[in-house]
């Protein structure tokens, strides 16, 4: 298992490879913030969507319009997972 340090450098560091698609990159910072959790170190939720927002690729700037007009209760990590898979 990977130490804390280093998955907070890879959360911090992360970025979307395009030739893997965007399930490809949900799925890599998906692993990240299971295996924090596992280390008793999870993800805020506002942390979260914030970074995943800034490592998508211009081609997907429409969810980054998107995501913005959302109401506070409805920023999820959920929400913006749902909605990236629907939108892309």
């Amino acid at each position: 298992m990977e130490n804390i340090d280093l998955l907070r450098n890879k959360f911090h560091n992360i970025e979307c490879e395009w030739s893997g698609g965007v399930q490809s990159h949900l799925v890599k910072f998906d692993e990240i913030q299971t295996k924090m959790t596992i280390l008793k170190k999870p993800l805020d939720e506002g942390d979260k969507c914030p970074r995943l927002l800034q490592t998508l690729p211009k081609e997907l700037d429409h969810i980054y319009v998107t995501w913005h007009d959302l109401s506070q209760d409805d920023k999820t990590s959920l929400t913006f997972t749902k909605g990236v898979l629907i939108m892309n």
